[in-house]
């Protein structure tokens, strides 16, 4: 391939993996009523509305190995070349906050892991009681962006406790786990056995 054209190669199957991710997230919706709605490029890449709270959602692939405190804290540049202020996947995943915070949770999906102390995030949110890394994480984050606070008055620290990172591998396992999703609300809600692939990928595609 031309190496003019890789970029927008690339640009089309994270677009894909994001497109695919929200449909993921509708076949959520099936198994876990607690879920109102799923909402795409409104406030974040995707936003998931719960009963209780809002989850901002950013797809991020890219052709890394790992991500780091450097990638996601550093900042994209304009039209001119020049950087443009608060402007990286932190920054971005912050200011997506409203009052109270409380009602306000963050998600980051990658194909790709972290390293450390970025792999924090990793752990799930009601596991992270006594786990070690939130304070080395909170500390690299505020010395990066400068103990950045956004509009709505969050801190780092708000987002390190509020924010989680998943990690699903590949485009096709996004697309298994919502066939799985629609398998399961079948049989969960209604009783229903879907015995078919092509049923199943049918509904998978029409979301």
């Amino acid at each position: 391939m031309d190496s003019s054209n890789a970029g927008g190669v690339a640009a089309k199957l994270g677009f894909l993996y994001q497109d695919c991710a929200a449909a993921l997230f509708v076949t959520q919706m099936l198994l876990n009523k607690k879920i109102q709605a799923v909402r795409c490029e409104v406030t974040d890449d995707i936003d998931i509305l719960y009963d209780t709270h809002t989850e901002f959602v950013q797809v991020k692939t890219s052709d890394k190995p790992r991500w780091s405190i450097s990638t996601v804290t550093s900042r994209t540049r304009g039209a001119d070349k020049k950087l443009i202020a608060n402007s990286s996947i932190v920054h971005k995943s912050m200011q997506c906050a409203f009052t109270p915070i409380e009602k306000c949770k963050f998600r980051i999906l990658s194909p790709r892991d972290c390293k450390a102390p970025l792999d924090y995030l990793e752990i799930e949110l009601s596991k992270r009681d006594g786990k070690p890394g939130r304070q080395s994480l909170i500390d690299e984050l505020d010395l990066k962006l400068r103990k950045y606070v956004a509009p709505a008055g969050n801190s780092v620290s708000d987002w390190v406790d509020s924010c989680s990172w998943e990690v699903i591998p590949s485009l096709r396992q996004v697309e298994l786990t919502g066939l799985n999703n629609i398998r399961n609300a079948a049989i969960n809600l209604y009783g229903v056995i879907l015995s078919s692939d092509s049923m199943v990928e049918s509904i998978w595609v029409n979301i």
